[in-house]
């Protein structure tokens, strides 16, 4: 397992999120289980609201609630033909910290 990095700051800001998905990419729903309170946290700081992640292998569902809205998105971590895993929110493949915060601003 990846270990975390150092905490958020405004040098690394989505170096924490990075990890955390290189996790899942490299791990698969073992790697999403074992980082979900670190990924929860961060995108809690990101996105300024707060964050559930529901687990049901493979899938996932990420809640985001803040003072004026609450949403939630399904997710999926789905086996490549290596042996790593793409990660998908609503059907994007979200498997870099850019690519997820462009999908959930989206949604916002």
């Amino acid at each position: 397992m990846t270990p975390l990095p150092e905490p958020y700051s405004t040098n690394n800001q989505l170096m924490a999120l990075e990890t955390c998905l290189h996790a899942v990419i490299q791990e698969g729903f073992h790697g999403l289980h074992t980082v979900k309170v670190a990924l929860s946290g961060e995108l809690c700081q990101l996105l300024n609201a707060e964050i559930t992640i529901l687990l049901d292998q493979p899938k996932f569902v990420l809640i985001i609630h803040n003072h004026r809205e609450k949403l939630a998105v399904l997710g999926h971590v789905q086996p490549r033909t290596t042996s790593q895993y793409d990660i998908t929110l609503d059907g994007h493949t979200v498997n870099s910290g850019p690519d997820l915060m462009a999908v959930i601003n989206r949604f916002m």
